[in-house]
């Protein structure tokens, strides 16, 4: 496998924080995650209120590639942790978890 010119030079800290940044601001509402399909058009609010469907919307649609069994169960303690009952902030902290992923950022 070739690679790229450069190899992993995008991968230091000033490029992390930027990174998680912008997961927070997608998260937030912010931002859209993409120009064209705004957080609204990808992931409809019906299917945000139920906890493992939006975690398997999110996966599906930003890490095609999808998680190892130990990295998915990892999520899904986490989302059974979550302090809130509130969905939309459920659904916010499942999306800037999922955007924090090294495997979203190599996918």
């Amino acid at each position: 496998m070739q690679g790229w010119e450069g190899g992993e030079a995008w991968i230091h800290t000033a490029a992390w924080i930027e990174r998680t940044r912008f997961a927070a601001d997608v998260a937030a509402g912010r931002r859209d995650l993409l120009r064209t399909a705004p957080m609204e058009n990808l992931f409809p609010i019906r299917r945000r209120r139920i906890a493992r469907t939006a975690l398997e919307d999110l996966l599906r649609i930003l890490i095609p590639g999808g998680l190892t069994a130990a990295r998915y169960r990892a999520l899904l303690v986490t989302l059974d942790n979550l302090e809130t009952e509130n969905d939309a902030l459920r659904f916010q902290e499942m999306v800037y978890a999922v955007l924090c992923l090294p495997e979203f950022h190599m996918s």
